[in-house]
């Protein structure tokens, strides 16, 4: 029964979210201030979809970029770039050294 209701959506959801809401929430939830982003029910509001956009914009993306770079497919192996003010082709982004500790 227990395993059942841990592993229901919602309450996965929320603990994938459970970081960002505490992170969040010390923005939100002051209660000796007067700002109107501090004041139930809008606080709750502005915690959730804080929280929601963090993980959909920072921590989702950086979580597929940890899983690309362990894969070994996550850099690109020939970068353009601007030096100096010329244009410049690195060849290698990641040193050879760093393919051969997978």
């Amino acid at each position: 029964m227990a395993g059942r209701f841990l592993n229901w959506k919602p309450v996965v959801f929320h603990g994938v979210l459970s970081y960002s809401l505490h992170l969040w929430q010390l923005l939100f939830f002051d209660h000796r201030s007067d700002a109107w982003t501090n004041a139930f029910p809008q606080n709750l509001m502005l915690v959730f979809l804080a929280a929601l956009s963090s993980w959909f914009l920072i921590e989702r993306p950086l979580l597929h970029l940890r899983g690309r770079l362990r894969r070994g497919t996550g850099l690109p192996t020939r970068v353009q770039g601007v030096a100096d003010g010329e244009r410049t082709v690195f060849e290698e982004a990641v040193p050879a050294a760093a393919h051969r500790h997978r």
